[in-house]
């Protein structure tokens, strides 16, 4: 495949803080990988965590603003499903903004395949769609 850099950007919006801190990073990052070989330009904030550490929680509000920075410039936002303050705050945000919110579906997280998560296939579908139409 030739590179046209024409992917839609999505920002991954999920736990981090709330529930097992790893073991939220990892899943991120599995999210964002499965987005780029399915043909997108994931943004994903789980990524911040080496940056960041977790007792690193006075930066909290920054790195919200640095997120609500990025959001701004993504063609939609796809919400993982868990308990996340931050994650609410950037669905908010979106939807105020006017960027395209997806919500996991509710078993996703358990499936070994984002395929099977129909939400995640809207997205893609819309996304894909809409960029072959440009």
């Amino acid at each position: 495949m030739e590179p046209t850099g024409r992917r839609p950007l999505v920002y991954v919006a999920g736990p981090m803080t709330v529930g097992d801190f790893m073991s939220n990073v990892h899943y991120g990052l599995k999210v964002g990988r499965q987005m780029v070989l399915d043909g997108l330009a994931p943004y994903v904030p789980m990524f911040d965590a080496y940056m960041f550490p977790q007792h690193d929680l006075d930066t909290y509000e920054v790195l919200l603003d640095w997120d609500f920075s990025v959001i701004r410039r993504c063609d939609a936002l796809y919400r993982l499903r868990g308990k996340s303050p931050g994650a609410d705050r950037e669905v908010e945000y979106a939807l105020a903004n006017g960027i395209y919110v997806y919500q996991q579906s509710k078993d996703a997280r358990h499936h070994s395949s984002l395929h099977s998560d129909y939400e995640y296939k809207a997205m893609l579908w819309d996304l894909l769609e809409r960029e072959v139409a440009a």
